[in-house]
């Protein structure tokens, strides 16, 4: 018996070793002065489209990504995986969700980019499970300069990155273990990193980092880009006013002005996204690795866009801060298109665009985008039908009149902020713990057909059922502080 059953273990270690040899890895590859992505050993251009973001719910929705994906002539599908979903209960894990992506993908013959919406999502930390916003004392917000509490799990927690790592590492270990077929082929970490109501976190955890004063290593690598004549020229410039200091408090390095405090927040977001990126690589060695930046456009202010994201004028501090990152993405929904694609297709940065305005141009914007800046891709965002609330659909959901938003769900332009308060905040704020669509059978059972979330809650800010739209939600709230 003791033998038989050392011939089946090692029966079975020789089957998981052939099948983890049999999956091929993805990986860029430097060709001249551009570097083109490799899939099963060919190059290989993501002609794609990135999915709404609650679509990966529901196997419904999933196989209608996948036929929609099809008839567009597509070969990729970037498609989210949620955190709620695959850790309902800490340390409890069910990927069925990302089992059935994975599985639709392979039989359909389409790769797909795995979107991480981890601890942020469009800024905002609404995919976040229940018990980790529930839970603010362990896993803290950050907080604009009058104390109010956000929404967005801070950055400079212990707490936070520890959850959202170990969900991220199972995660990835279970799609190498499973993906034997190498249908994932990309990887996004986290989605529109960003600060929103302020330029950078005040929370104290913020405070007492910020306090440190300038990392040595970061004036270094900057001193180090100029000498080679890459560092940003918005970045030189604010420098050098402030005197090329090589050490010192955040201010005294790079002036005092919140364009101060967005560098400062964007080097710890990008030590963040490092920590994951490493994760990642120990994981899947070859598999190109991004993140992607809602755009400053529109004269607004960092606050009024999602503020240190992976910005143009901040690649310096993302590259230093995160390098372990293989791409900095825009995502597309301004007019410029040009400009913008010409802002990211650098010498340091491959062109990747995972999301752009789903419209007539696609075509052109994508021929254009690889034959003049040898983008890697292209994908129209929902591409299988519009999921994200309009600016009218947000004005109508009870978002402060004086704010009007655009497409991409944030301020239309820097002429709507409206009046700010710099009153003290005090007390507690209500969140969305959860949006659920349910049918109720006739014995008053309920199933689950659907989880809300992201675009389809602003980003967890209300609920909402459209005009002619009949459902049954099962809303959970919480509060937090």
């Amino acid at each position: 018996m003791k033998q038989k059953t050392s011939f089946l273990l090692l029966l079975m270690l020789l089957i998981a070793s052939a099948a983890a040899m049999a999956r091929t890895e993805s990986r860029l590859e430097k060709q001249g002065c551009a570097k083109r992505l490799i899939v099963d050993g060919k190059p290989f251009i993501i002609i794609g489209g990135e999915a709404g973001n609650s679509m990966a719910s529901s196997p419904d929705d999933v196989a209608c990504c996948m036929d929609v994906a099809l008839r567009h002539g597509y070969n990729t599908v970037l498609m989210p995986v949620v955190w709620e979903l695959i850790e309902p209960q800490k340390g409890t894990f069910d990927f069925s969700s990302v089992d059935e992506i994975i599985r639709q993908a392979t039989d359909s013959r389409l790769k797909v980019g795995i979107l991480w919406f981890g601890a942020w999502k469009n800024s905002m930390s609404c995919y976040a499970p229940d018990w980790f916003k529930k839970d603010s004392k362990t896993y803290p917000r950050a907080r604009t300069r009058s104390g109010k509490p956000l929404e967005i799990a801070s950055a400079f927690s212990a707490k936070v990155a520890e959850a959202d790592a170990a969900a991220f590492t199972r995660l990835l270990s279970h799609i190498a273990e499973t993906d034997t077929a190498g249908t994932v082929i990309i990887l996004q970490i986290e989605n529109e990193i960003g600060m929103l109501e302020d330029a950078r976190d005040h929370s104290p955890l913020a405070q007492k980092e910020y306090a440190k004063g300038v990392p040595g290593v970061l004036t270094a690598s900057l001193n180090l880009l100029n000498q080679k004549k890459s560092l940003h020229p918005q970045l030189l410039e604010k420098w050098q006013a402030a005197g090329m200091k090589q050490k010192g408090s955040w201010t005294e390095v790079f002036g005092d002005d919140i364009y101060t405090d967005e560098i400062f927040m964007a080097w710890n977001y990008g030590r963040y996204v490092e920590g994951l990126a490493q994760i990642a690589r120990r994981i899947f060695p070859t598999m190109p690795l991004y993140v992607n930046a809602a755009m400053n456009s529109r004269g607004r202010k960092p606050g009024e866009y999602p503020s240190a994201g992976p910005l143009a004028h901040l690649k310096d501090i993302w590259h230093v801060a995160a390098p372990t990152v293989d791409i900095l993405a825009p995502d597309l929904y301004d007019s410029g298109f040009t400009d913008w694609v010409r802002a990211y297709a650098l010498a340091d940065n491959p062109l990747f665009i995972p999301e752009i305005k789903c419209a007539q141009p696609n075509a052109a914007q994508a021929f254009y985008a690889v034959g003049e800046h040898n983008a890697i891709g292209l994908c129209p965002f929902a591409y299988n039908g519009r999921t994200s609330l309009s600016e009218t659909a947000y004005q109508a959901a009870g978002t402060a009149p004086e704010k009007k938003l655009g497409e991409d769900g944030f301020l239309a332009s820097g002429s709507d902020r409206g009046a700010e308060k710099e009153s003290r905040w005090k007390g507690k704020r209500i969140g969305l713990a959860s949006v659920k669509e349910i049918s109720i059978a006739d014995d008053g059972s309920q199933k689950r057909i659907r989880t809300f979330n992201g675009d389809e809650t602003h980003q967890g800010r209300h609920v909402r059922i459209g005009v002619d739209d009949f459902r049954i939600l099962r809303v959970k709230l919480y509060e937090y502080e």
